[in-house]
């Protein structure tokens, strides 16, 4: 049998790289001969990693060989069926299912988030196309009553892929590491995780709040500081600029700049932090599943939906200032993550749902 996944692969990115690994393990272990063809940016990471056939994203002499001899093309996870990145971009992936469909072949979207699509003839065809997909699992309610209001009747309400992928237990292996400071790390401190990604939103003043806000709070006697990077070009500038002014205001602080890990070691890094300050959204999914306090900065609005859902304390990044900030950072330290356990063991399961529908569809 022979898959053909698509998405946002091979451009680095912690969560797309994270439910794609996810998905690959998922089809390996209910299809112990299964022949897999990944689209990606990277197709020597793809070949390289996961012993799969990689495809340039842009070649479709390839893309139309590998779909026309597939059994199944699979979206695993993310939110391709959007317009918000750009038109070029939600056409790109219903070319894909178009194709599909014209060679007969069944797709499967896995634990989609749909929308927003503002380009009304885009929208149309959208849902005209996804009526015609064998399986469509959706991560969120607002994704799922849309497709639903619109004619998408064959839906399934689940969650995100990475809910049950990082619940899984960690590795014991040591992240890769670069120190700012000489100050030895001592095992007995806690540590305070921040990672933030370059955004027009996040100025020079804002970036000062943060470093000087957390050391305030945080004290370096007892606290360790750990900047993560999980995606390095867009992640690692702005926290090479935010660790270079923690140092300045405080030298004696312990700061590493954690980059360059695979996909587990930055799960088991970001669940073994004690408070974490994230922006990205699958930073902060990953954090609250290990039941550790999470700040959230918010630049979309699927992380606020998240906050929302879940009860935990977000910022707009757009409206970040020093109160605002020191509200968020005093909420914090007072947050129990054990109130949110009932809530994120059911996305857990809802998110394990997944692979019971895809075994379901495919046999």
């Amino acid at each position: 049998m022979k898959f053909v996944l698509a998405g946002y692969f091979g451009f680095g990115n912690f969560g797309d790289e994270a439910i794609l690994k996810y998905a690959v393990d998922i089809l390996h272990y209910y299809y112990k001969t299964a022949q897999i063809s990944i689209i990606t940016e990277n197709p020597l990471y793809a070949k390289k990693v996961y012993s799969a056939t990689g495809v340039k994203r842009f070649d479709f002499k390839n893309i139309i060989n590998e779909i026309k001899t597939c059994d199944y093309l699979i979206f695993p996870g993310g939110s391709v069926l959007q317009d918000i990145t750009s038109v070029k971009s939600l056409g790109y992936y219903l070319s894909l299912i178009s194709l599909a469909l014209f060679f007969k072949k069944k797709v499967i979207m896995l634990s989609q988030g749909f929308g927003p699509i503002n380009n009304n003839f885009m929208r149309k065809l959208t849902f005209k196309l996804l009526k015609k997909v064998s399986l469509i699992t959706l991560r969120d309610e607002k994704s799922y009553d849309t497709l639903m209001s619109n004619g998408v009747v064959k839906s399934e309400l689940t969650a995100d892929l990475l809910w049950a992928f990082t619940s899984k237990p960690k590795t014991d292996e040591t992240p890769e590491i670069f120190v700012y400071g000489d100050i030895s790390c001592n095992i007995d401190k806690k540590k305070v995780g921040i990672q933030l990604r370059n955004w027009a939103d996040l100025t020079e003043e804002k970036l000062n709040i943060i470093a000087k806000s957390v050391l305030n709070n945080f004290h370096y006697i007892e606290y360790d500081y750990k900047l993560i990077c999980l995606q390095e070009n867009s992640d690692l500038q702005i926290l090479i600029d935010l660790g270079k002014i923690m140092h300045e205001t405080q030298p004696k602080a312990k700061i590493e700049l954690c980059r360059g890990n695979d996909i587990e070691k930055n799960i088991e890094l970001l669940q073994s932090m004690d408070y974490m300050i994230a922006m990205r959204f699958h930073a902060g999914l990953c954090t609250i599943n290990s039941e550790k306090p999470i700040l959230m900065l918010s630049y979309d609005p699927k992380t606020e939906e998240f906050c929302n859902e879940l009860g935990l304390e977000f910022i707009d990044i757009k409206e970040l200032n020093e109160n605002k900030f020191l509200a968020g950072l005093k909420w914090l330290k007072e947050f129990n993550p054990t109130r949110t356990a009932l809530k994120t063991n059911i996305l857990v399961k809802k998110s394990q749902q997944n692979a019971d529908f895809l075994v379901k569809e495919i046999g």
